[in-house]
């Protein structure tokens, strides 16, 4: 897979799970809750060089815009909290 062909995939992925937090949003009138685990937080610390670890950073940064814009609350569990203290 090359750098293009990664960034494509990776803007297809955004797309298409943003437009469906919107739907959800609109045909339910309700917030997504979303639980992520602390390998998933810490993804944009990864090697970059690596796509996939390139691509999860890039959907964290698009999932942390829409818990901004209040289209999606963030849960936290005691794991997290254990794990980020440890």
């Amino acid at each position: 897979m090359n750098a293009d062909s990664t960034q494509i995939n990776a803007d297809i992925y955004l797309n298409t799970n943003e437009l469906l937090i919107r739907q959800i949003n609109n045909e339910y009138n309700i917030n997504m809750k979303l639980y992520l685990d602390n390998s998933f937080l810490n993804r944009p610390f990864d090697n970059s060089d690596i796509p996939e670890n390139k691509i999860e950073a890039e959907i964290l940064f698009q999932i942390l815009k829409l818990v901004k814009e209040g289209k999606i609350i963030l849960v936290n569990s005691a794991m997290i909290e254990y794990e980020k203290h440890s």
